[in-house]
């Protein structure tokens, strides 16, 4: 923003003039008589005019005269979905080769069958069964952190909630 400032105009400025192209400048709120919400009040260029490339052709009124915003703002390309499918891909290639390289592609597969479970939860539940010797499945719940813990005293009857004293990934790809 230090061009900017050599140009005589601030960050308020350009960044109400990137507004005008992408979500618009709040003016101001109001409420409707009979209703509790706000409405908006913002001012924006016509949608034909709301894409990207506006941006390289806008003029800043400056001390100096107008300003091209581009002199002080740059546009950089960020991954497009389409790079994050490709790596996300990828990542479950990988998975995929070191189950088989490990000997576990038949326990993923099992676990895949129940309904919701996909390949990376199937490999997950299947790497934490590994790291235990659970003499039954209530230890391996147990082990997740999906058990129940129960705070009765007497007669009062407490809230049931999960103990989570297990691996919180397993647990967040379950849920």
């Amino acid at each position: 923003m230090e061009e900017a400032g050599r140009y005589g105009t601030d960050v308020a400025t350009v960044g109400g003039m990137v507004q005008l192209v992408t979500t618009g400048l709040l003016l101001d709120t109001m409420r409707v008589d009979g209703n509790d919400e706000e409405i908006e009040i913002r001012v924006r260029f016509p949608a034909e005019d709301r894409v990207l490339s506006t941006l390289d052709t806008l003029k800043v009124r400056t001390a100096q005269g107008l300003v091209p915003l581009s002199n002080f703002v740059t546009r950089e390309a960020v991954p497009t979905l389409a790079q994050i499918d490709r790596i996300d891909q990828l990542i479950q290639k990988r998975l995929r080769e070191a189950v088989h390289a490990a000997g576990l592609r038949d326990q993923v597969q099992r676990c895949q069958a129940i309904d919701g479970i996909g390949e990376l939860t199937a490999t997950a539940l299947v790497m934490a069964f590994l790291r235990g010797d659970f003499q039954n499945s209530d230890a391996f719940v147990a082990f997740l952190g999906l058990d129940v813990r129960v705070r009765d005293s007497g007669k009062l009857k407490g809230k049931r909630r999960l103990t989570k004293q297990g691996d919180t990934e397993v647990r967040r790809l379950l849920h």
